[in-house]
């Protein structure tokens, strides 16, 4: 069970890195293990050369369970949202390029297709940690803004990136290239429309 979780995220992260999404050693993926525990991206591991190696088992907490690398500096944000959120299956944080942008500039995504809006369902937030890594304090006071009984949540960072939420991977990376795409669309028809 676990390699087979290993290599759906090495292909994630892959697909990830080909669609630009991810470039450098930045961003993290996981996959919920149980109750306590998550499959996560090692620290200092890049998305398109990382290896099934690369992804070791850590706890909520974000303290390493296996594996031999340190886990993500992003762990305790994920593991934050899997004890609050008992549906989620896996997490996409990527720096992709517009929804980096319009996370830069706006207080929330706009919705500029219907399938967007159709298929997000919540509104898209941009959260402020004031930092590149998201502080404790800070998780909860993100996921304040989330009801644990409704849909799962996909947020922006301020100057760093989306957060996507989903039942499984694939969901997961399926909601991060919509974020992905809405954005796109938004900052090209602002330039279109100029």
């Amino acid at each position: 069970m676990i390699e087979r979780q290993r290599q759906e995220l090495l292909e994630c992260a892959r697909a990830l890195y080909h669609q630009q999404m991810q470039t450098s050693d930045g961003g993290n993926i996981s996959v919920r293990r149980d109750d306590v525990g998550m499959l996560i991206k090692g620290s200092k591991s890049s998305f398109a050369t990382c290896t099934t190696a690369d992804f070791v088992v850590a706890d909520f907490d974000g303290q390493l369970i296996q594996g031999d690398l340190p886990p993500s500096k992003e762990s305790p944000l994920h593991g934050a949202i899997y004890r609050r959120f008992t549906d989620a299956g896996a997490i996409v944080h990527c720096h992709s390029p517009c929804a980096t942008a319009c996370a830069a500039v706006m207080d929330q995504l706009v919705f500029s297709t219907y399938h967007s809006e159709i298929k997000l369902i919540l509104p898209v937030k941009v959260h402020d940690t004031g930092s590149y890594a998201v502080a404790p304090q800070e998780v909860e006071m993100i996921l304040a803004h989330y009801d644990p009984a409704g849909p799962l949540p996909v947020f922006l960072l301020r100057k760093h990136g989306l957060v996507a939420v989903g039942r499984d991977l694939p969901n997961a990376h399926n909601i991060a290239e919509l974020v992905e795409e809405t954005a796109k669309i938004h900052v090209l028809s602002k330039m279109l429309g100029q």
